[in-house]
């Protein structure tokens, strides 16, 4: 049975197997469901989704980061983040926070262009489209006593790389705190 995964924006992406120059198998995900399907993925590799929705297959890494303190993240971003659109991925000791800021405004431009159109099929039409981009991310900075380290992208055309705000604490606090900022003014205030 062909392995597939249906990415955020809703597109199903079908597992294919092909073979390098070496004789190895090589794993890869396509939209299209023609060629060599492949029924299983070693369990060295894992499924991967980028921010831009694109099904990818990498090697499987070290899950540092517990389901549950994920899970804290998401739900607070989930509370904090009314009427935007975002996700958190867990990447060895770092949980980053993607926002995609799609507003009333985006919405209403849809509506006049497609009056007919229902909401569900306007929320497709958002979701396809959105661009993610990382916002937050909050850095294990103590394993033992679950201590993390929250950083926010800076935008600044001379810096475009991560600072850290505040200081490092409970992730959960932390995320409380920081994720209400998102798509806010003061979000660029925090330092």
């Amino acid at each position: 049975m062909a392995i597939t995964h249906v990415n955020r924006q809703g597109q199903t992406y079908y597992l294919h197997v092909g073979v390098t120059r070496t004789g190895k198998p090589q794993f890869y995900f396509s939209k299209s469901p023609e060629g060599t399907l492949a029924d299983h993925l070693p369990e060295e590799f894992e499924i991967h989704t980028l921010p831009s929705g694109q099904v990818t297959v990498r090697r499987a890494r070290p899950r540092i980061i517990t389901d549950e303190e994920l899970q804290v993240v998401e739900r607070e971003l989930a509370q904090a983040a009314t009427g935007l659109r975002g996700y958190v991925e867990r990447d060895g000791k770092i949980l980053t926070v993607y926002a995609a800021d799609v507003g009333g405004d985006m919405r209403e431009l849809l509506q006049r262009f497609t009056p007919f159109a229902t909401r569900e099929s306007l929320e497709d039409i958002v979701s396809y489209s959105s661009r993610y981009e990382p916002v937050f991310r909050f850095v294990l900075s103590d394993a033992k006593k679950r201590r993390y380290q929250a950083q926010r992208y800076c935008f600044r055309g001379s810096i475009d790389d991560w600072i850290a705000i505040g200081v490092a604490g409970s992730l959960e606090d932390l995320a409380r705190f920081f994720l209400r900022h998102i798509g806010k003014d003061s979000y660029y205030d925090l330092i």
